[in-house]
Protein backbone atom coordinates (compact mmCIF):
# COMPACT_ATOMS: atom_id res chain seq x y z
CA UNK A 1 0.00 0.00 0.00
CA UNK A 2 2.80 2.45 -0.73
CA UNK A 3 2.21 5.80 -1.92
CA UNK A 4 3.88 9.24 -2.56
CA UNK A 5 3.89 11.74 0.38
CA UNK A 6 2.79 15.05 -1.24
CA UNK A 7 3.59 16.82 2.12
CA UNK A 8 7.58 16.26 1.75
CA UNK A 9 7.98 15.24 5.35
CA UNK A 10 4.63 16.15 6.52
CA UNK A 11 0.85 15.60 6.56
CA UNK A 12 -0.43 17.92 4.02
CA UNK A 13 -3.78 19.95 5.00
CA UNK A 14 -4.79 18.94 1.85
CA UNK A 15 -8.54 17.55 1.49
CA UNK A 16 -8.56 18.61 5.47
CA UNK A 17 -12.37 19.18 6.01
CA UNK A 18 -12.52 18.34 9.85
CA UNK A 19 -9.35 19.05 12.39
CA UNK A 20 -10.29 18.83 15.91
CA UNK A 21 -6.98 18.42 17.24
CA UNK A 22 -4.87 20.00 19.25
CA UNK A 23 -8.69 21.14 21.38
CA UNK A 24 -8.72 22.46 24.85
CA UNK A 25 -12.68 22.84 25.58
CA UNK A 26 -13.86 25.37 27.13
CA UNK A 27 -17.13 23.77 28.11
CA UNK A 28 -19.16 26.06 25.39
CA UNK A 29 -21.78 24.26 23.15
CA UNK A 30 -18.82 23.95 20.39
CA UNK A 31 -15.56 21.92 19.55
CA UNK A 32 -14.07 23.75 17.22
CA UNK A 33 -13.16 22.75 13.46
CA UNK A 34 -9.30 24.23 12.98
CA UNK A 35 -9.86 23.17 9.50
CA UNK A 36 -9.42 25.56 6.70
CA UNK A 37 -12.62 27.50 6.86
CA UNK A 38 -13.13 26.36 10.26
CA UNK A 39 -16.89 25.54 9.60
CA UNK A 40 -18.64 23.58 11.10
CA UNK A 41 -17.80 23.49 14.85
CA UNK A 42 -19.22 20.26 16.56
CA UNK A 43 -22.20 20.23 19.01
CA UNK A 44 -21.06 18.73 22.41
CA UNK A 45 -24.06 17.91 24.34
CA UNK A 46 -24.09 18.90 28.16
CA UNK A 47 -23.88 14.76 28.87
CA UNK A 48 -20.41 14.50 27.87
CA UNK A 49 -17.96 15.44 29.88
CA UNK A 50 -14.49 16.86 29.01
CA UNK A 51 -11.44 15.67 31.16
CA UNK A 52 -9.22 18.09 31.21
CA UNK A 53 -6.09 16.39 33.01
CA UNK A 54 -6.49 13.78 29.74
CA UNK A 55 -7.92 16.58 26.96
CA UNK A 56 -10.17 14.35 25.89
CA UNK A 57 -13.97 14.05 26.01
CA UNK A 58 -15.30 10.95 27.93
CA UNK A 59 -18.31 9.34 26.51
CA UNK A 60 -20.74 6.87 29.02
CA UNK A 61 -21.85 4.05 27.22
CA UNK A 62 -24.97 3.93 24.91
CA UNK A 63 -24.91 7.28 26.27
CA UNK A 64 -24.68 11.12 23.91
CA UNK A 65 -22.68 10.97 20.67
CA UNK A 66 -21.06 14.65 19.26
CA UNK A 67 -22.58 14.88 16.01
CA UNK A 68 -20.79 16.74 13.09
CA UNK A 69 -22.34 18.39 10.18
CA UNK A 70 -19.29 17.77 7.39
CA UNK A 71 -19.41 20.84 4.39
CA UNK A 72 -18.80 17.88 1.99
CA UNK A 73 -21.23 14.48 2.71
CA UNK A 74 -18.49 12.08 3.13
CA UNK A 75 -20.72 9.09 1.82
CA UNK A 76 -20.20 10.52 -1.73
CA UNK A 77 -16.35 11.22 -1.72
CA UNK A 78 -14.75 9.13 -4.60
CA UNK A 79 -11.94 8.89 -1.25
CA UNK A 80 -11.48 9.29 2.34
CA UNK A 81 -9.66 8.66 5.61
CA UNK A 82 -11.24 9.34 9.06
CA UNK A 83 -8.76 9.16 11.83
CA UNK A 84 -8.79 9.57 15.64
CA UNK A 85 -7.59 9.32 19.29
CA UNK A 86 -9.43 6.71 21.82
CA UNK A 87 -8.90 5.15 24.89
CA UNK A 88 -11.57 2.16 26.09
CA UNK A 89 -12.56 2.86 29.50
CA UNK A 90 -14.00 -0.25 30.44
CA UNK A 91 -13.09 -3.79 28.82
CA UNK A 92 -15.33 -4.98 25.84
CA UNK A 93 -18.40 -7.54 27.34
CA UNK A 94 -21.49 -8.90 25.55
CA UNK A 95 -22.17 -8.06 22.06
CA UNK A 96 -20.46 -4.84 22.22
CA UNK A 97 -19.14 -3.92 18.57
CA UNK A 98 -17.23 -0.63 20.35
CA UNK A 99 -17.66 2.06 17.13
CA UNK A 100 -16.35 5.29 17.77
CA UNK A 101 -16.41 7.01 14.59
CA UNK A 102 -19.04 6.86 11.64
CA UNK A 103 -21.30 8.07 9.44
CA UNK A 104 -25.04 8.41 9.82
CA UNK A 105 -27.00 7.10 7.67
CA UNK A 106 -24.13 4.85 7.18
CA UNK A 107 -25.98 3.04 4.05
CA UNK A 108 -25.30 -0.42 5.03
CA UNK A 109 -21.92 0.28 6.61
CA UNK A 110 -20.48 2.67 4.61
CA UNK A 111 -17.60 4.27 6.65
CA UNK A 112 -16.84 3.74 10.10
CA UNK A 113 -14.24 2.77 12.82
CA UNK A 114 -14.28 0.44 14.66
CA UNK A 115 -12.13 -1.21 18.17
CA UNK A 116 -14.48 -4.78 18.89
CA UNK A 117 -16.48 -5.65 15.92
CA UNK A 118 -15.58 -9.34 15.26
CA UNK A 119 -17.59 -9.13 12.18
CA UNK A 120 -14.68 -6.83 11.16
CA UNK A 121 -11.58 -7.93 12.60
CA UNK A 122 -12.22 -6.04 16.11
CA UNK A 123 -9.94 -2.65 15.09
CA UNK A 124 -11.47 -2.03 11.81
CA UNK A 125 -13.27 -0.41 9.82
CA UNK A 126 -16.72 -0.78 7.52
CA UNK A 127 -16.77 -1.73 3.98
CA UNK A 128 -20.32 -3.32 3.30
CA UNK A 129 -19.04 -6.75 4.27
CA UNK A 130 -17.59 -8.90 6.86
CA UNK A 131 -13.72 -9.42 6.91
CA UNK A 132 -10.67 -9.29 8.92
CA UNK A 133 -8.21 -6.51 9.68
CA UNK A 134 -6.07 -8.60 11.35
CA UNK A 135 -5.76 -5.92 14.02
CA UNK A 136 -7.33 -8.08 16.69
CA UNK A 137 -9.14 -6.21 19.57
CA UNK A 138 -8.22 -2.95 21.10
CA UNK A 139 -6.89 -3.06 24.84
CA UNK A 140 -8.09 -1.16 27.42
CA UNK A 141 -6.80 1.75 29.77
CA UNK A 142 -4.00 3.03 26.83
CA UNK A 143 -4.48 5.62 24.12
CA UNK A 144 -4.80 4.15 20.44
CA UNK A 145 -4.73 5.86 16.86
CA UNK A 146 -6.96 4.49 14.83
CA UNK A 147 -7.36 5.60 10.90
CA UNK A 148 -9.27 4.48 7.96
CA UNK A 149 -8.56 5.15 4.74
CA UNK A 150 -11.30 4.58 1.75
CA UNK A 151 -10.26 5.22 -1.84
CA UNK A 152 -11.72 5.58 -4.90
CA UNK A 153 -11.17 2.30 -6.53
CA UNK A 154 -12.45 0.47 -3.08
CA UNK A 155 -9.64 -0.73 -1.56
CA UNK A 156 -10.00 0.09 1.87
CA UNK A 157 -7.16 -0.52 4.59
CA UNK A 158 -7.46 0.04 8.51
CA UNK A 159 -4.36 1.73 10.88
CA UNK A 160 -3.58 0.99 14.58
CA UNK A 161 -1.00 3.19 16.10
CA UNK A 162 0.63 3.74 12.05
CA UNK A 163 0.98 0.32 11.06
CA UNK A 164 -1.19 -0.83 8.34
CA UNK A 165 -3.99 -3.71 8.75
CA UNK A 166 -5.20 -6.43 6.12
CA UNK A 167 -7.06 -4.84 2.87
CA UNK A 168 -10.47 -4.99 1.50
CA UNK A 169 -12.72 -4.24 -1.33
CA UNK A 170 -15.94 -1.58 -0.34
CA UNK A 171 -17.59 0.59 -1.83
CA UNK A 172 -18.46 4.62 -0.86
CA UNK A 173 -22.04 4.28 0.16
CA UNK A 174 -25.58 4.38 -0.77
CA UNK A 175 -26.67 8.27 -1.82
CA UNK A 176 -26.67 10.88 0.63
CA UNK A 177 -28.75 12.91 2.86
CA UNK A 178 -28.95 16.68 3.67
CA UNK A 179 -28.87 15.92 7.34
CA UNK A 180 -25.69 13.72 6.89
CA UNK A 181 -23.46 13.80 10.34
CA UNK A 182 -20.31 12.16 11.72
CA UNK A 183 -20.84 10.56 14.94
CA UNK A 184 -18.20 10.79 17.46
CA UNK A 185 -18.52 7.77 20.39
CA UNK A 186 -20.64 5.55 18.49
CA UNK A 187 -22.91 4.84 15.70
CA UNK A 188 -26.27 6.29 17.25
CA UNK A 189 -28.03 8.42 20.43
CA UNK A 190 -28.37 5.21 22.92
CA UNK A 191 -27.17 2.57 20.69
CA UNK A 192 -25.97 -0.04 23.36
CA UNK A 193 -24.94 -2.42 20.90
CA UNK A 194 -22.44 -0.51 18.85
CA UNK A 195 -21.66 2.47 21.43
CA UNK A 196 -19.01 2.16 24.13
CA UNK A 197 -17.20 3.64 26.94
CA UNK A 198 -14.23 5.62 25.56
CA UNK A 199 -12.19 9.10 25.76
CA UNK A 200 -11.99 10.71 22.76
CA UNK A 201 -9.23 13.41 21.25
CA UNK A 202 -8.26 14.50 18.10
CA UNK A 203 -10.57 13.57 15.41
CA UNK A 204 -9.97 14.41 11.56
CA UNK A 205 -11.07 13.47 8.20
CA UNK A 206 -9.70 14.04 4.94
CA UNK A 207 -11.47 14.43 1.44
CA UNK A 208 -8.84 12.01 0.49
CA UNK A 209 -6.70 8.98 1.08
CA UNK A 210 -3.29 9.52 2.74
CA UNK A 211 -0.78 7.39 2.18
CA UNK A 212 0.66 4.77 4.75
CA UNK A 213 3.89 7.42 5.36
CA UNK A 214 0.99 10.42 6.30
CA UNK A 215 -1.03 7.81 8.33
CA UNK A 216 2.27 7.11 10.36
CA UNK A 217 3.38 10.92 10.69
CA UNK A 218 -0.39 11.57 11.97
CA UNK A 219 -0.01 9.00 14.81
CA UNK A 220 3.79 10.16 15.83
CA UNK A 221 2.66 13.27 16.48
CA UNK A 222 0.57 12.13 19.09
CA UNK A 223 -1.83 13.78 20.66
CA UNK A 224 -2.63 17.57 20.24
CA UNK A 225 0.15 17.70 17.73
CA UNK A 226 2.72 17.93 20.12
CA UNK A 227 4.68 15.42 18.31
CA UNK A 228 5.70 12.37 19.70
CA UNK A 229 3.32 9.37 20.15
CA UNK A 230 4.84 8.06 23.36
CA UNK A 231 3.78 10.61 25.45
CA UNK A 232 0.65 8.89 25.08
CA UNK A 233 1.62 5.76 25.51
CA UNK A 234 1.95 4.26 22.40
CA UNK A 235 4.86 4.00 19.58
CA UNK A 236 7.46 2.36 18.35
CA UNK A 237 6.93 -1.20 20.25
CA UNK A 238 10.09 -2.82 21.08
CA UNK A 239 10.47 -6.90 20.43
CA UNK A 240 10.41 -7.58 24.02
CA UNK A 241 7.08 -5.20 24.82
CA UNK A 242 5.59 -6.88 21.91
CA UNK A 243 6.15 -10.55 22.86
CA UNK A 244 5.80 -10.11 27.08
CA UNK A 245 8.19 -11.85 29.18
CA UNK A 246 10.60 -14.18 28.19
CA UNK A 247 9.30 -18.03 27.37
CA UNK A 248 10.62 -20.17 29.71
CA UNK A 249 11.57 -24.38 27.66
CA UNK A 250 10.38 -26.41 30.14
CA UNK A 251 12.07 -30.20 29.23
CA UNK A 252 9.80 -32.49 30.97
CA UNK A 253 6.82 -30.81 28.55
CA UNK A 254 8.35 -29.73 25.66
CA UNK A 255 6.98 -26.89 25.28
CA UNK A 256 8.08 -22.75 25.77
CA UNK A 257 5.83 -21.41 27.94
CA UNK A 258 4.74 -17.94 28.09
CA UNK A 259 3.48 -16.08 31.00
CA UNK A 260 -0.20 -14.85 29.94
CA UNK A 261 0.08 -11.61 32.54
CA UNK A 262 -3.75 -13.21 34.24
CA UNK A 263 -3.16 -14.17 38.03
CA UNK A 264 -5.63 -17.17 38.71
CA UNK A 265 -7.96 -15.11 40.80
CA UNK A 266 -8.50 -12.77 38.04
CA UNK A 267 -10.81 -15.19 36.25
CA UNK A 268 -13.76 -16.30 36.80
CA UNK A 269 -14.47 -19.20 38.86
CA UNK A 270 -16.82 -20.98 36.09
CA UNK A 271 -19.00 -23.02 38.40
CA UNK A 272 -20.03 -19.70 40.55
CA UNK A 273 -20.51 -17.97 36.93
CA UNK A 274 -22.96 -20.93 35.65
CA UNK A 275 -25.03 -20.78 38.71
CA UNK A 276 -25.62 -16.71 38.05
CA UNK A 277 -25.62 -17.41 34.11
CA UNK A 278 -28.88 -19.82 34.57
CA UNK A 279 -30.66 -18.04 37.13
CA UNK A 280 -30.74 -14.97 34.26
CA UNK A 281 -31.46 -17.55 31.55
CA UNK A 282 -34.50 -18.56 33.64
CA UNK A 283 -35.66 -15.09 33.88
CA UNK A 284 -35.05 -14.82 30.71
CA UNK A 285 -36.33 -17.64 28.90
CA UNK A 286 -39.79 -17.59 28.24
CA UNK A 287 -41.29 -20.86 25.68
CA UNK A 288 -45.04 -20.18 25.17
CA UNK A 289 -46.99 -23.22 23.60
CA UNK A 290 -47.20 -22.25 19.79
CA UNK A 291 -50.41 -23.52 18.51
CA UNK A 292 -49.92 -26.11 16.02
CA UNK A 293 -50.72 -24.33 12.30
CA UNK A 294 -52.95 -25.71 9.53
CA UNK A 295 -51.78 -26.39 6.39
CA UNK A 296 -53.70 -24.26 3.99
CA UNK A 297 -54.53 -25.63 0.65
CA UNK A 298 -52.48 -23.69 -2.30
CA UNK A 299 -54.96 -22.47 -5.18
CA UNK A 300 -53.09 -24.30 -7.66
CA UNK A 301 -54.17 -27.26 -5.67
CA UNK A 302 -56.42 -29.02 -8.31
CA UNK A 303 -57.84 -32.38 -6.69
CA UNK A 304 -60.23 -30.05 -6.00
CA UNK A 305 -62.06 -29.20 -2.42
CA UNK A 306 -61.87 -31.70 0.32
CA UNK A 307 -64.23 -34.18 1.28
CA UNK A 308 -66.89 -33.30 3.57
CA UNK A 309 -65.80 -34.54 6.85
CA UNK A 310 -62.28 -35.10 5.86
CA UNK A 311 -59.46 -34.45 8.63
CA UNK A 312 -57.12 -31.46 7.78
CA UNK A 313 -53.16 -32.20 8.04
CA UNK A 314 -51.49 -30.61 10.96
CA UNK A 315 -48.11 -29.29 10.40
CA UNK A 316 -44.98 -31.47 12.60
CA UNK A 317 -43.02 -28.50 14.92
CA UNK A 318 -39.31 -28.09 13.15
CA UNK A 319 -36.34 -27.12 15.62
CA UNK A 320 -36.49 -23.86 13.60
CA UNK A 321 -39.79 -23.30 14.90
CA UNK A 322 -40.38 -20.57 17.57
CA UNK A 323 -39.68 -22.38 20.82
CA UNK A 324 -36.25 -22.92 19.59
CA UNK A 325 -35.75 -18.65 18.47
CA UNK A 326 -37.13 -17.98 22.27
CA UNK A 327 -34.02 -20.18 23.72
CA UNK A 328 -31.23 -18.55 21.51
CA UNK A 329 -33.08 -15.40 22.39
CA UNK A 330 -33.03 -16.22 25.74
CA UNK A 331 -29.77 -17.33 25.79
CA UNK A 332 -28.30 -14.15 24.40
CA UNK A 333 -30.57 -12.15 26.65
CA UNK A 334 -29.11 -13.39 30.18
CA UNK A 335 -25.50 -12.49 28.47
CA UNK A 336 -26.06 -9.28 28.24
CA UNK A 337 -27.14 -9.53 31.61
CA UNK A 338 -24.24 -11.00 33.10
CA UNK A 339 -21.72 -8.23 35.17
CA UNK A 340 -18.68 -9.50 33.12
CA UNK A 341 -17.65 -11.88 30.62
CA UNK A 342 -16.71 -15.82 31.42
CA UNK A 343 -13.38 -15.70 30.53
CA UNK A 344 -10.54 -13.45 29.82
CA UNK A 345 -9.04 -12.71 26.12
CA UNK A 346 -5.30 -12.18 25.84
CA UNK A 347 -2.38 -11.83 23.64
CA UNK A 348 0.40 -14.58 23.58
CA UNK A 349 3.23 -15.05 21.06
CA UNK A 350 1.20 -13.33 18.23
CA UNK A 351 -2.18 -15.08 19.60
CA UNK A 352 -5.51 -14.58 20.77
CA UNK A 353 -6.42 -16.81 23.54
CA UNK A 354 -9.21 -16.90 25.45
CA UNK A 355 -8.83 -18.17 29.58
CA UNK A 356 -11.24 -20.07 31.18
CA UNK A 357 -11.40 -21.17 34.84
CA UNK A 358 -13.18 -24.07 37.23
CA UNK A 359 -11.39 -24.09 40.64
CA UNK A 360 -8.17 -24.63 40.26
CA UNK A 361 -8.30 -25.76 36.81
CA UNK A 362 -7.27 -23.41 34.11
CA UNK A 363 -8.57 -23.98 29.87
CA UNK A 364 -6.56 -22.03 26.73
CA UNK A 365 -8.53 -21.70 23.90
CA UNK A 366 -8.50 -19.68 20.76
CA UNK A 367 -10.35 -16.71 21.71
CA UNK A 368 -12.17 -16.68 17.90
CA UNK A 369 -15.12 -19.57 16.94
CA UNK A 370 -13.61 -21.03 14.34
CA UNK A 371 -16.97 -20.89 12.53
CA UNK A 372 -17.30 -16.79 12.51
CA UNK A 373 -14.81 -15.12 14.42
CA UNK A 374 -17.01 -14.16 17.81
CA UNK A 375 -15.26 -14.03 21.18
CA UNK A 376 -15.29 -16.84 23.14
CA UNK A 377 -14.21 -15.27 26.40
CA UNK A 378 -18.35 -13.43 26.18
CA UNK A 379 -19.72 -16.88 25.56
CA UNK A 380 -21.58 -19.22 27.82
CA UNK A 381 -19.01 -21.33 29.69
CA UNK A 382 -20.08 -24.88 32.17
CA UNK A 383 -19.86 -27.71 33.11
CA UNK A 384 -21.90 -31.57 32.52
CA UNK A 385 -21.79 -35.15 33.25
CA UNK A 386 -21.21 -37.21 30.04
CA UNK A 387 -21.86 -40.85 30.77
CA UNK A 388 -19.43 -42.11 27.93
CA UNK A 389 -16.73 -39.43 28.07
CA UNK A 390 -16.96 -38.20 31.74
CA UNK A 391 -17.09 -34.65 33.34
CA UNK A 392 -16.52 -32.31 30.58
CA UNK A 393 -15.93 -28.47 30.75
CA UNK A 394 -17.72 -26.55 27.84
CA UNK A 395 -17.99 -22.99 26.18
CA UNK A 396 -21.05 -21.95 24.25
CA UNK A 397 -20.33 -19.46 21.01
CA UNK A 398 -22.30 -15.93 22.03
CA UNK A 399 -23.61 -15.93 19.16
CA UNK A 400 -24.21 -18.98 16.75
CA UNK A 401 -24.35 -21.05 19.97
CA UNK A 402 -21.69 -23.89 18.60
CA UNK A 403 -20.66 -25.22 22.06
CA UNK A 404 -17.37 -26.55 22.25
CA UNK A 405 -15.23 -29.09 24.63
CA UNK A 406 -13.07 -26.76 26.49
CA UNK A 407 -10.03 -29.48 26.90
CA UNK A 408 -10.32 -31.56 23.38
CA UNK A 409 -11.82 -28.35 21.27
CA UNK A 410 -14.68 -31.12 20.08
CA UNK A 411 -17.40 -29.50 18.45
CA UNK A 412 -20.47 -30.83 21.41
CA UNK A 413 -23.47 -29.19 19.74
CA UNK A 414 -24.41 -27.49 16.25
CA UNK A 415 -23.44 -28.50 12.57
CA UNK A 416 -20.94 -26.97 9.92
CA UNK A 417 -18.37 -25.87 12.25
CA UNK A 418 -14.62 -27.21 12.89
CA UNK A 419 -12.78 -28.44 16.26
CA UNK A 420 -12.03 -25.38 18.61
CA UNK A 421 -7.92 -24.88 18.75
CA UNK A 422 -6.66 -25.95 22.34
CA UNK A 423 -3.45 -24.73 24.25
CA UNK A 424 -1.71 -26.37 26.98
CA UNK A 425 -2.11 -24.16 30.15
CA UNK A 426 -0.78 -24.30 33.85
CA UNK A 427 -0.37 -22.48 36.48
CA UNK A 428 3.10 -21.07 37.68
CA UNK A 429 3.83 -20.40 41.82
CA UNK A 430 7.03 -19.31 40.89
CA UNK A 431 7.89 -16.29 43.33
CA UNK A 432 4.49 -16.67 44.49
CA UNK A 433 3.50 -17.65 48.70
CA UNK A 434 0.17 -17.65 48.14
CA UNK A 435 -1.30 -20.41 46.16
CA UNK A 436 -4.10 -18.51 44.94
CA UNK A 437 -1.64 -15.74 43.22
CA UNK A 438 -0.27 -18.08 40.82
CA UNK A 439 -0.18 -16.86 37.33
CA UNK A 440 -1.21 -18.29 34.31
CA UNK A 441 1.33 -19.58 31.62
CA UNK A 442 0.47 -21.30 28.22
CA UNK A 443 2.73 -23.44 26.44
CA UNK A 444 3.58 -23.69 22.68
CA UNK A 445 5.57 -25.81 20.88
CA UNK A 446 8.02 -23.45 19.03
CA UNK A 447 8.79 -19.90 19.41
CA UNK A 448 8.23 -18.79 15.49
CA UNK A 449 10.78 -17.13 13.44
CA UNK A 450 8.43 -13.88 14.24
CA UNK A 451 10.34 -14.43 17.75
CA UNK A 452 13.42 -13.69 16.36
CA UNK A 453 15.25 -10.29 14.96
CA UNK A 454 18.45 -9.62 13.42
CA UNK A 455 21.19 -9.11 15.75
CA UNK A 456 19.40 -10.60 18.90
CA UNK A 457 20.52 -13.43 20.60
CA UNK A 458 17.70 -15.89 22.64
Amino acid sequence: MSGSDPAGGRVSDEGLILDLRGADYSGGPAWINRAPGGHPDAVVPLEIEFDRAERAFLFPAAGELISISVPIATSLLPEATFAIWVKVLEPFSGANFGWVLSQAPDYSWSRALTLNDFRLGHVSMTTSQYWDSQLGRAGAGRWLHLAGVWRKEGRCTPFLNGAAGATCQGRAGRGSDPGERLMVGGRDHGDQFHNAAVAVSDVCVYSRALSEAEVERLFRRGRGGAGGGAHVGAGATPRAAREGAAPMWDEESGLFWFPAGVALHELPDGRVWQHEFRSAMAECQSAPEVAKRSLQRHASDDNGPLPTGARVRQLAQHPSDPEKLERRMAHTKALRRMPGGSGRTVQIHGKEVALFRFGERVHAVQAACPHQGANLADGEIGDLEDMIEGHRCYVTCPVHKFQFDLSTGALLQGRGCGPLPVFAVRVSRRGSGDAGQGMIEVGFESLGASFFEPGEDF
